[in-house]
């Protein structure tokens, strides 16, 4: 009988504990927290740059659904982008070497993340990276 009371007051404690230990860990009042949600996110695409301008064009959704969305040309590694939320997004590179011509393509989807902190949804910026360098 001693050794079931022993056995509940130690599951109470380690219950009480636990609890408070959990909620000091989800609240840090000293932690930003935008409480609004974004509509757009980051996208950043790389490439692998050799000193001319490598062609772009960036698709929502798969490219070959064919729904460009932008050309562009990179003069640098990377470049970032703003772009709507909850969409998927891909990347085309065009690479134009001496006898041949190199694609490169990558995608994925924008979404949005956040987490809790002392009862609050906290939004983060949303940001992927299409790394459409030449292998």
């Amino acid at each position: 009988m001693k050794s079931i009371k022993s056995i509940v007051f130690i599951v109470i404690v380690g219950f009480a504990f636990s609890h408070c230990t959990r909620q000091n860990d989800d609240c840090d009042p000293d932690q930003f927290c935008d409480t609004l949600p974004y509509d757009s996110g980051d996208v950043t695409i790389k490439v692998s740059y050799n000193g001319n301008g490598i062609p772009i064009i960036v698709y929502k959704g798969y490219a070959d659904q064919n729904e460009v969305l932008f050309y562009d040309t990179l003069w640098s590694e990377e470049s970032t982008y703003y772009l709507p939320l909850g969409n998927r997004y891909a990347a085309e590179a065009t690479y134009n070497e001496v006898n041949s011509t190199i694609i490169a393509l990558d995608g994925n989807k924008l979404k949005e993340s956040s987490f809790w902190n002392c009862d609050e949804e906290c939004f983060e910026l949303a940001e992927i990276t299409l790394d459409v360098k030449k292998l």
